[in-house]
């Protein structure tokens, strides 16, 4: 009598583990949802067995998952449901059952011939962003670039341009002074330095600055190398004429 318990224990061990084993590819993925899910053992077992009856009754085993899926979103309130349920992968199972829905559309993302792109061109020859200029937009525009007239004073020849050496002449002295300062090393630089010679500025060397005879007031000659007189400075910092008397140097000045 004992030994038919144990054969029948055996037996039915034996059925269990074949049963077990003999798993579809669609009740694998079923075993690690519910594994990612949090349930236990005994009830991916028990989800296995269930959904072979499902099966032998003419519903697919998927069907019967999908079944207690939404069994378990419908019973549940959403704010009351389990995180695991409410953001886990059986929620993204019921989200991707809508078919209208903008949290579908974010899951599963969005076609781009459904926006009216064309998509048969050829990428290396077609800019996508020359024809689709955003995807909130009603209508589709052919350029994204609007259109444009240029104005005829903009057309110049280039025979038509003034050589800069002959524009030196009718720059103010600000204009000559503020292409000193601002294009050092450059060709501007010498071009202005000698129109502010031609007006009679000179450059201090040790002050770094130039600077003018006031017309108002003839200086004194203090010596053979030096004289003594008002003269009008261009200070650079404050972008101002500045007048002051003191003693000139000529070896100073260039």
């Amino acid at each position: 009598m004992s030994d038919l318990g144990l054969s029948d224990r055996t037996s039915s061990t034996k059925s269990k583990t074949s049963k077990t084993t003999e798993l579809t590819p669609e009740q694998i993925q079923q075993q690690n949802i519910l594994r990612l899910n949090g349930f236990r053992t005994s009830t991916i077992l028990r989800n296995v067995s269930n959904d072979d009856s499902y099966g032998e009754e003419g519903n697919s085993g998927t069907d019967g998952m999908d079944g207690k899926i939404d069994d378990i979103l419908n019973t549940q309130d959403e704010d009351s449901m389990d995180p695991m349920h409410r953001f886990g992968l059986i929620a993204l199972d019921s989200l991707l059952k809508q078919e209208d829905n903008d949290q579908n559309n974010i899951a599963k993302g969005i076609d781009l011939n459904m926006l009216g792109l064309d998509l048969s061109l050829d990428k290396h020859s077609h800019i996508l962003s020359k024809t689709f200029a955003s995807p909130w937009l009603e209508t589709s525009r052919s350029e994204v670039e609007p259109l444009f007239t240029r104005p005829e004073s903009f057309n110049i020849n280039a025979n038509e341009i003034v050589p800069v050496t002959e524009r030196m002449p009718s720059f103010n002295d600000l204009t000559l002074f503020f292409l000193f300062y601002t294009k050092p090393r450059d060709i501007l630089q010498e071009l202005a330095a000698r129109e502010l010679n031609k007006r009679n500025w000179r450059y201090h060397k040790e002050l770094q600055v130039w600077l003018t005879k006031d017309t108002n007031s003839e200086p004194k000659s203090i010596g053979s190398g030096a004289e003594q007189g008002t003269y009008i400075f261009f200070d650079p910092v404050t972008w101002e004429f500045v007048t002051k008397t003191m003693v000139l140097y000529y070896n100073s000045i260039m």
